[in-house]
């Protein structure tokens, strides 16, 4: 315990107020047990998981500036957590609090194996769309075996999305290999997605949020992504409590993921990462999360939360 408050000193400084306690680490320990509990990962091979908490920005607008809060990170031994870093950070008015766990690549498979197992999958190599190729699919459905390469191969076909980017030559360029040995991106023109019936629910923003023209391309497919997601609020009424709608977009083959939770008179907003098949970068992923969450405080006024839509 001396150690622990000692770490926590060094970091809070001369802080006093909204600092990180003990029992805020004992309890992040407890809670990143429990997720890896429940998401079926044997204790032997938890060793290496790392998770990092921060509580969420002031639940007023009063706050003009960001409060400083206590980014905790712990890492899992063979039997325990140990704390690994602590670090003073800034959050805004209102922004989710972050608790993002990061594994391996062979604990990812793992996890993928045991929630797969009592799935199936439909065979889909053939481009083709038509009503009777569906059925056929439909038809020449075959039972997932948890840990196995079609496993791994439906759920990368469902992770990967057609990307838009603001020149050819930056498509082209991203096109190539991806995380997933069998998933490959090929150029692809406006008509041709037309064609096929993607639509801008189904794009993804090909650039990461350091791009120069991020914004010019992720911005319609935000919008796209809220109005989707504001209309499952409308549908689950004005009292609904817990998760009541979720949607997500993919920036630069990450998946963020926004939920709205009903709290009473309020709905509250979670953002959390996938980085899939991917290799992302940790910092990169938590600059991208709290710009959601800043863009989503913009874009959603309190007063037209609950309003109803014409």
């Amino acid at each position: 315990m001396t150690k622990i408050w000692d770490a926590l000193d060094r970091a809070n400084g001369e802080a006093r107020k909204y600092t990180a306690l003990p029992g805020d680490i004992f309890a992040l320990a407890s809670r990143a047990e429990e997720s890896l509990i429940a998401s079926g990962l044997p204790a032997r091979n938890r060793s290496g998981c790392e998770v990092v908490w921060h509580a969420g920005g002031p639940s007023t607008n009063a706050y003009s500036y960001k409060m400083l809060r206590t980014r905790i990170t712990l890492t899992r031994g063979f039997e325990s957590w140990f704390l690994t870093g602590l670090e003073r950070i800034g959050v805004y008015p209102r922004q989710s609090e972050l608790y993002r766990i990061t594994i391996s690549s062979a604990q990812r498979h793992r996890i993928v194996a045991v929630a797969l197992a009592a799935f199936q999958v439909r065979g889909n190599t053939d481009a083709d769309t038509t009503p009777a190729v569906v059925e056929m699919r439909l038809k020449a459905a075959t039972e997932l075996a948890p840990g196995t390469p079609e496993t791994s191969l439906a759920l990368a076909i469902n992770y990967y999305q057609a990307e838009a980017f603001s020149t050819k030559v930056e498509r082209d360029e991203a096109c190539g290999p991806t995380g997933h040995a069998d998933i490959r991106y090929f150029p692809i023109s406006r008509s041709a997605l037309l064609r096929a019936g993607d639509t801008i629910d189904t794009i993804a923003c090909g650039h990461g949020i350091d791009h120069p023209r991020f914004e010019q391309i992720f911005a319609p497919l935000f919008m796209a992504a809220l109005r989707r997601q504001m209309k499952e609020v409308f549908r689950a009424g004005s009292k609904s409590k817990g998760v009541i709608a979720t949607t997500a977009v993919s920036i630069a083959r990450v998946r963020y993921t926004i939920s709205v939770i009903g709290a009473g008179d309020w709905l509250n907003f979670d953002v959390s990462a996938l980085s899939g098949f991917e290799d992302a970068e940790p910092a990169i992923m938590d600059r991208t999360m709290e710009y959601l969450d800043h863009r989503l405080r913009l874009e959603l006024s309190p007063s037209l939360i609950r309003a109803r839509p014409n």
